[in-house]
């Protein structure tokens, strides 16, 4: 859920004068200020899909990784507050924002094939390669919020916002959801190939997981389905 919340932290009427506006603005105003940061829920462990039901939501058919899936579910939270001057003849007003913005990752399942129940060491091979999903969920969103942040501050360094409050605030709300939201989704993407890589790398030593019984595991599962 994506929430704006709006507060007036100085409005001081100003009047009309010889300085021009935006002069009376930059003087006046504090600077912007932006920060934008992930934060995480930690991952659990579900036996709820079968080893064709994981396979049929992931797409993954390389050996050994097609076992389990790591499912994340992400909100991006924000505040926005103003600091402003407005004017008691027209109503005109300038600003500058104080944006706060997290991503938040409120809930990581990683499923684990239900037929593996029992195999105390195929269980852990597969949690322990989706653990190594979720940390490129992790890495991807830090690095996703940092370059955010950068962004919106250069957008927003010499920036002051004119209009009437209520034009300003529907101004910063639709910045906030739609350009930077934008920006977040393609930035949050550059993960997939880590994620592609992972898979690739790990099928191609997983026959020496759990001694070989993992792919022999596979392998059974494959034949039972095809029956």
């Amino acid at each position: 859920m994506r929430t704006v919340v709006l507060a007036l932290l100085l409005a001081a009427p100003f009047p009309l004068s010889a300085e021009p506006l935006p002069d009376q603005c930059d003087r006046q105003l504090p600077p912007p200020n932006v920060q934008v940061r992930a934060t995480f829920a930690a991952p659990a462990m579900s036996f709820e899909l079968s080893a064709r039901e994981i396979k049929s939501l992931s797409g993954i058919t390389l050996p050994g990784v097609s076992l389990g899936l790591t499912q994340v579910e992400t909100r991006v939270d924000n505040r926005v507050s103003l600091s402003m001057l407005r004017s008691v003849v027209d109503g005109r007003a300038c600003a500058r924002p104080d944006i706060q913005l997290t991503i938040v990752l409120q809930r990581a399942r990683v499923y684990v094939a239900r037929e593996l129940v029992g195999n105390d060491c195929a269980v852990a091979a597969v949690w322990h390669h989706e653990l190594r999903h979720f940390a490129i969920h992790q890495e991807t969103l830090n690095e996703t919020a940092g370059e955010v942040e950068r962004l919106m501050r250069s957008h927003y360094e010499d920036e002051i916002l004119f209009g009437t409050e209520d034009e300003i605030r529907t101004q910063i709300a639709h910045d906030v959801q739609t350009r930077w939201m934008h920006e977040i989704d393609a930035l949050r993407s550059r993960g997939d190939i880590e994620h592609e890589l992972l898979d690739a790398r790990d099928a191609d030593s997983s026959a020496t997981w759990c001694d070989g019984a993992l792919l022999r595991l596979e392998a059974r599962l494959a034949r039972d389905a095809a029956e």
